[in-house]
Parts: C-alpha cells; structure tokens; sequence
C-alpha cells in the first residue's frame, strides 16, 4: 500500500503511528526506517518512545490537549532545529499525478473485496446488544447460518463513551480490518452510529477488538449485508459446451436443409405435401 501510494501521488508517504498501536497492528518489517515517522506519545520527558527498531521520526506529538484560547489542540515538536524545520517545508516541485487506471495495485491476501457481489439482508442480524467494555480487549462472534461462500459482512456499528481516544476495530482477523475511532474531532460527538463498508471474514467469525480505557465504551452490531464470492462455469467446461451447441446446430441445420430439399422437389413434381412434426 506504501508503495502504490508514493506512485499515485509522486510522493512518499509518512507513518503515523504510536509504539503500542505499532506493535498491537503489526511486526517489526524491515522497511520501516525507509519511511519518516510521526510518533504520537503523550510525555513531555522526550524523546519519544518509538516502534521497535525505528529511528527516523520526523515529528513527535506529545499532547491532544493543548490549550489556545480555551480549545484543545494536538501539539507536536520537530526534530531538529528552527532552520531545519523551514528547510523541511521548503515547497517541492509538484509531482506528476498518476491517474488510478494507470497502476495496478494488488493487495495483499487472495481475496479481493471489489470482487465480492454484496447482498442486503430484509431483517438485520443482531449480533451484539449494546455492551460496555472497559480496558482494551477482544470478543469473537462466531456467525452461524450464513450462507456458503460468504467471505465479508456489511454491519451497523453504533459506538459510544466518554473517553475520546476509545475505539473499536472489527474484521476477519485478531487485530481487525476497520477501525472507528470515537473521536469528537472527526464524529463532532462521543457517539456515533453507522453503516461500515465490506469488512472481510474468515471461517465464519467475526473479531471485535476494543479500547475503552478506564471509563469503558459501549457498543452494538448488526448484519445488514454480507458479501460473498461469485461462481464462475469452469472455461473448459463452457468450452465443451459450446462446441457440443455448435454441432447440435449444424446437424439441425444439415435436416433443415434436408427438409428444404424435399420441399423444393414434391412442389416442382406437383405433390401434395404433409409435413408432421
């Protein structure tokens, strides 16, 4: 994905991440000082703590809560000094913009979720009331009754708390695919309730990550859709049949012509002709 981006865009892209999200997400790649970290760690003893074997951080937040004129804003330091830092927002020379049909992008796996045909269910399945959860952990919820072949699920989410740094992850995999976020900068409240898009599954189950910290967030799921592999014929098979079609029609056609023969024939000879079926 790192790499697709940086040839969309002409650019290559900054991580921004955290050393417990980091490690909670993924490993330790070997790619990972190829590209500038923005580290969030909220201490103002610096430096920050950092993924496991990183160095090239760029920027450090270390508030969410810094006050300008009573508002709360996220403040962040540069490493290095002021002559630097100008340097770094010296503008550069814009890229050229590769347009989408232009690269090809593969995604990681063998499932491609584009190729996955979605189909809306009448009545929505619960699947979890409205729990609260406190501290960070996980729930599987295992789908029974889905039809075969079903590889994603289109779900409801509703989320809500006290604590804006709280969040809910789910996916087909123990550190799941979509995470929300209950973040008052981007849902304007501390709740929220939507409709997710095609959340990949495996083997039926349905993994709920969650961090509600000490104040807890509480969250509830439905089914309304879910997506699912179409069947394709085998081509060598279709082949077959369409050749097999092909001889049926020119041995029908060989009778028709047969038939047209006999026709001619009687009608020239002036007999009366009765044609059964």
């Amino acid at each position: 994905m790192l790499d697709e981006t940086e040839i969309l865009w002409g650019i290559k892209p900054k991580i921004y991440t955290s050393y417990h999200m980091w490690v909670y997400l993924t490993t330790s790649p070997s790619w990972i000082n190829d590209y500038e970290l923005w580290v969030a760690h909220y201490t103002t003893t610096p430096p920050p703590l950092l993924p496991p074997h990183s160095t090239n951080w760029v920027f450090w937040q270390w508030t969410s809560t810094y006050i300008i004129d009573g508002t709360g804003y996220d403040a962040n330091w540069f490493n290095g000094n002021e002559e630097q830092f100008t340097e770094y927002l010296e503008p550069i020379e814009e890229p050229e913009i590769v347009q989408p049909d232009d690269i090809e992008v593969e995604l990681p796996g063998d499932l491609d979720m584009t190729t996955l045909l979605p189909k809306w269910i009448d009545n929505p399945i619960v699947l979890q009331t409205f729990t609260t959860a406190t501290g960070r952990g996980q729930q599987v919820i295992t789908l029974g009754n889905m039809p075969d072949g079903v590889k994603g699920v289109i779900c409801r989410l509703a989320v809500r708390g006290d604590d804006l740094t709280s969040w809910v992850a789910l996916g087909g995999h123990n550190y799941g695919n979509a995470r929300f976020r209950l973040d008052g900068r981007v849902h304007s409240q501390v709740s929220f309730d939507l409709k997710t898009g095609m959340i990949p599954i495996e083997d039926n189950r349905l993994y709920v990550n969650y961090d509600g910290h000490d104040t807890g967030v509480t969250y509830y799921i439905e089914i309304h859709g879910y997506g699912y592999e179409p069947e394709y014929p085998d081509i060598e098979e279709l082949k077959l049949a369409i050749d097999d079609l092909y001889a049926d029609v020119a041995k029908l056609n060989d009778e028709i012509s047969g038939i047209n023969d006999t026709l001619d024939k009687t009608v020239k000879d002036g007999e009366t002709v009765k044609i059964t079926k």
